[in-house]
């Protein structure tokens, strides 16, 4: 059975039908079993992307011999699931889903996936050799090509990491060359906007390789260096990387602005955020609506800013090597305030603390390093419009308790939203009756 916040939302949520295999891996590995796929071992859900009443896609993982399979299963409506059935009957589409009728499921076996058809190229040694030989250009085949996965977004994008070498020797190939990235071909021309408009401002950019419109692909040159991300989880101390990170940021928004807006604006789906968190944990609703309206009236109050902006900053997109600091996956960059940048990465410091089960109060240190960094280079801090962003960055990150399928995501998602509201103000005289982690 679902756990008693998820089997809630399973009774809320009568038009799908498989929504309650999905939230339980047991549901979901009997899923797997009646549909003829073996599972060992105990399945995990390593991401949940849920739009209620419409669709919801799990990403799991289990362990088959020893080997790691990766498994996306989508609960449908009904009138969306016969169209998934459609489909998969029509000779012409040549699917390759397993289709679950009794509880409107389609389940994918990675690397199959219907939004994003040529990532199984990478994973066959013939295919791989033709698709590293027409996207560089190159008519003898390589001895030796080595793809490692690094992200991977259901029916979204997919990120590998890929050494190239003419020799079977590893020390050949043991370091990456590019980084390959497809995409729904929904995201890959506004990605590609973003990327050439980014790299023709600021000179640090990863830089374009290769591209490719048939396979919705974008190769960038590889940048050797340790996720900061990783070097924070360690413990290790890092106030002066920190500071440069800081300055470094404040280099990037000194830049002449892009033509291009950043998709997630300041304010932007706030409500919708408050909204959804209501709708899986009604608990929590009115402390989300609360927290939401403080959030975008101080933002409303803000001094508006417009700079070039990464639009997605936080830890896991810097890189570390030697004491130098570059940034990476330009994908969201655009124009936009720049706090949303400083906010997100503190806020994100917040969320990795609280997925690792560490004391919250060692992420105020962290955060000031950064941001003595980031002051040193601007003419004028605004502290309370910084803390407006932090606030509503922490909104953002409210959702991802329930998408990673934390066992204890509401109690997290409190955390989250407490951390917000303590950041306004206006809000400050009903702390008491909200736990602050």
């Amino acid at each position: 059975m679902p756990s008693a916040a998820n089997q809630k939302i399973v009774e809320r949520d009568q038009d799908l039908i498989g929504l309650g295999t999905l939230l339980d891996p047991e549901c979901c590995s009997e899923a797997l079993v009646r549909c003829g796929i073996a599972v060992e071992g105990l399945l995990e859900i390593d991401y949940l992307r849920y739009k209620p009443g419409r669709r919801c896609i799990s990403l799991v993982r289990t362990g088959i011999s020893g080997s790691p399979q990766r498994l996306v299963l989508s609960a449908f409506s009904a009138p969306a699931f016969l169209k998934q059935h459609a489909r998969n009957l029509d000779a012409q589409v040549q699917m390759k889903s397993l289709l679950d009728p009794a509880r409107q499921i389609r389940i994918d076996r990675f690397p199959f996936d219907p939004g994003l058809r040529h990532i199984e190229k990478c994973f066959g040694s013939n295919q791989r050799s033709r698709l590293m030989r027409r996207l560089l250009g190159r008519k003898a085949p390589y001895k030796q090509i080595c793809l490692e996965t690094l992200a991977y977004k259901p029916d979204r994008r997919f990120v590998a990491a890929g050494s190239i070498a003419d020799s079977l020797t590893s020390s050949a190939s043991s370091v990456p060359h590019y980084t390959f990235k497809f995409y729904s071909r929904s995201h890959f021309g506004k990605t590609l906007r973003r990327l050439e408009a980014i790299q023709a401002a600021y000179s640090d950019v990863p830089q374009i390789a290769v591209t490719h419109e048939r396979y919705n692909l974008i190769a960038i040159e590889w940048i050797e260096g340790d996720l900061l991300a990783d070097l924070l989880a360690s413990g290790r101390s890092l106030g002066s990387v920190l500071f440069e990170v800081g300055v470094e940021l404040a280099r990037l928004h000194s830049i002449p602005t892009l033509e291009i807006p950043c998709e997630a604006a300041t304010a932007h789906g706030l409500e919708d955020i408050a909204a959804y968190i209501g709708f899986i944990s009604p608990e929590l609703s009115q402390l989300a609506i609360d927290t939401v309206n403080a959030t975008i009236a101080s933002l409303c109050n803000s001094r508006e800013q417009r700079a070039t902006i990464h639009g997605d900053f936080y830890a896991k997109q810097v890189l570390v090597n030697s004491g130098k600091t570059s940034f990476i996956d330009f994908d969201q960059a655009g124009v936009g305030h720049p706090y949303q940048d400083v906010g997100n990465f503190v806020a994100k410091l917040f969320w990795q603390h609280l997925v690792l089960d560490q004391p919250l109060s060692k992420v105020e240190p962290i955060a000031e390093s950064f941001l003595s960094g980031y002051r040193s280079r601007t003419r004028s801090f605004d502290e309370s419009t910084y803390h407006a962003h932090l606030s509503a960055a922490l909104i953002r990150c409210a959702t991802h308790p329930f998408r990673r399928a934390m066992p204890n995501w509401p109690d997290v998602t409190r955390h989250l939203l407490a951390l917000a509201r303590h950041r306004l103000p206006s809000l400050q005289s009903l702390q008491s009756s909200v736990a602050i982690p």
